[in-house]
């Protein structure tokens, strides 16, 4: 897997190249960056910290991202199936059509995040934290919810759980 620099990324991305698969971007820091379209499949983000980066429509299909960091990201429309987000945080960030389809999701927050049409089919969603989030029209099974911590969440049915573990 290669390495690749956050300024090399970005020069790279500002030049039209859109296809970063399968490289190394553990620990990278970007900030107000716009990576609409771009390609990360197979990525590695562990441990990466991304604050108000555009990812509209990327595709992170099976990405490392553990113990990822993303605040206020919008990720509209991103395919992140079959990826690896475990321990990862994502703060107010649009997730509106997101593909979380066959994810591991374990162990992380999602809080004051907008998923609105995101497909969690098959998704792994154990000990998740879903603060004041939104699933309307959503695809989740509201079984796949066990164990997950739900505060001031609108469910998919249009019930709003005001506080709890879902059982």
């Amino acid at each position: 897997m290669a390495k690749i620099t956050r300024e090399e990324l970005l020069a790279r991305y500002a030049a039209g190249d859109r296809d970063f698969s399968g490289l190394d971007l553990r620990w990278v820091e970007l900030q107000y960056a716009s990576l609409r379209g771009i390609i990360l499949t197979g990525a590695n983000l562990s441990n990466a910290r991304l604050f108000r980066v555009d990812l509209r429509e990327a595709n992170l299909t099976s990405a490392r991202m553990t113990d990822t960091i993303l605040e206020d990201v919008d990720l509209s429309g991103a395919d992140l199936s079959k990826s690896i987000l475990q321990g990862t945080t994502l703060r107010r960030s649009c997730l509106t059509g997101a593909n979380f389809e066959n994810a591991i999701l374990a162990e992380s927050g999602m809080d004051d995040s907008c998923l609105n049409n995101a497909n969690f089919s098959g998704a792994e969603l154990c000990e998740v934290s879903f603060t004041r989030c939104n699933f309307r029209d959503a695809t989740v099974n509201i079984n796949e919810l066990r164990g997950c911590y739900l505060t001031q969440t609108l469910l998919p049915d249009g019930e709003i759980v005001t506080n709890g573990i879902q059982d």
